[in-house]
């Protein structure tokens, strides 16, 4: 008896699993587009896009900022469309002030492809 509860128990779980990952569109999400740059020297920048809409820029190097610390500085932007079609992206700037986002849920794509 106890074999046999045991059993169906097992076989629900492995039924709801199969279930839960066979309706998963994240696993079907497929690469669009992807680049990827690095000059050797401290500078680099990569983009990607997915068939969904989910995409990702970013641009990073040694730079000086206006006070003339020399650090690292990273740009870029990130987004998604949500399920109604409306764009959804952040552009942010990590330095050494820290990570500074900046949301922006309008239609306008930021490719600014400037290797710091």
């Amino acid at each position: 008896m106890v074999k046999g509860v045991r059993f169906c128990l097992y076989a629900v779980i492995v039924y709801a699993i199969i279930d839960f990952f066979s309706k998963s569109d994240a696993l079907e999400t497929q690469v669009k587009d992807y680049i990827y740059n690095n000059n050797g020297l401290g500078t680099y920048s990569f983009e990607f896009e997915t068939i969904d809409g989910t995409f990702r820029r970013e641009d990073g190097g040694i730079a000086s900022n206006a006070k003339g610390v020399v650090g690292f500085v990273v740009r870029g932007v990130y987004g998604f469309i949500d399920p109604e079609g409306r764009h959804h992206s952040v552009r942010y700037i990590a330095d050494a002030d820290g990570y500074q986002p900046q949301a922006d849920d309008g239609d306008v794509r930021y490719n600014d492809r400037r290797i710091v």
